[in-house]
């Protein structure tokens, strides 16, 4: 199981900044303090940040500390959730949850659905392609995700990082076709352009403060983000504004090659939303705020994974602070 996903471990920490000591928190858990240990130090290097000090007695890091009022948060929420179960005071639930079409292929959201189900059975999805914004506000959907810009006093958000483009073609299409460095040389290649409702197309690109409009020579537009991937793939295309999530394995293996020299889709927020009146019902706040906090541990994990493969000092410039800190 991802560590990050072991709500004991946060406990831990938290009851570290209360003062316990590692001995203590492994004797009160029934725990060995070796075991204690490795699942902190699993977690250190799922997150890519030292939790504990390095010098004896043990202690939080300073990063540990800053994060102890959200862990706070998830610990009672989570605490909440199964008294209520223990008492009967819930029966199981059916949460509507909607999210783009390109994340609900990819399976990314069907992994991360199925953990919070190995934490809380008793909740249950029905699962659609959205967003489904004025859904949520006139009360007929309960949940959905949002990429963009989102004010709106009738909604709840949290946030779940940021979206993340990358330019990018196959190693076959280059060869045919050759790289393109600089927006302007968009006019000679044939590329695939994403036209969906979860995010508006891309008109400009950006660098270092620049700002240059997109034009193509020829296009192929979907709303399926999945099979304009796939043409990229092929060599058949290229694609100025591939999110993260789907081109990181691709770039790992060399299956895809950044473009463009650094010039890119400027990065967007990533919310996850439901309405004033659902947002006071327990098993959505604890869902929303565990996915939030999911969903950017997965886009931390992805960008970590993928930097040593970008072209230093050009491409990283992609990566908003947030990931690119990771």
């Amino acid at each position: 199981m991802d560590p990050s996903f072991d709500l004991a471990v946060w406990k831990y920490l938290y009851l570290m900044s209360k003062g316990k000591t590692l001995d203590g928190i492994s004797r009160e858990n029934n725990l060995s303090l070796a075991s204690l240990l490795r699942k902190i130090r699993a977690l250190e290097e799922r997150l890519g940040t030292p939790l504990l000090t390095n010098t004896k007695p043990l202690r939080l890091t300073e990063d540990a500390v800053k994060c102890i009022p959200e862990i706070e948060k998830l610990n009672q929420s989570h605490k909440e959730l199964l008294n209520c179960f223990n008492n009967g005071q819930i029966k199981p639930k059916c949460i509507q949850f909607a999210v783009a079409p390109g994340s609900l292929s990819a399976g990314e959201v069907n992994l991360v659905l199925m953990e919070f189900s190995k934490l809380y059975p008793a909740i249950e999805f029905q699962v659609e392609v959205g967003p489904k914004i004025q859904e949520i506000v006139e009360g007929s959907w309960e949940i959905s995700t949002f990429t963009g810009e989102l004010n709106s006093p009738d909604l709840e958000k949290l946030s779940r990082g940021n979206a993340t483009y990358i330019p990018v073609a196959s190693p076959l299409y280059i060869k045919r076709f050759g790289l393109p460095k600089d927006p302007a040389e968009l006019i000679n290649h044939f590329c695939a352009v994403f036209r969906g409702k979860s995010r508006a197309e891309t008109t400009v690109l950006e660098k270092d403060g620049r700002i240059h409009p997109v034009r193509y020579q020829r296009c192929i537009k979907s709303t399926d983000i999945l099979f304009l991937k796939n043409l990229v793939l092929q060599g058949q295309a290229i694609v100025i504004d591939l999110p993260l999530g789907h081109c990181a394995e691709e770039i790992i293996q060399g299956k895809l090659v950044p473009i463009l020299d650094g010039w890119h889709r400027k990065s967007e927020p990533l919310w996850i939303v439901t309405s004033k009146k659902k947002w006071k019902e327990q098993h959505i706040r604890i869902f929303m705020q565990w996915y939030s906090q999911t969903w950017r541990n997965l886009l931390k994990s992805k960008a970590r994974q993928v930097l040593p493969f970008i072209k230093p000092n050009t491409y990283k410039a992609i990566f908003n602070p947030e990931i690119q800190d990771c």
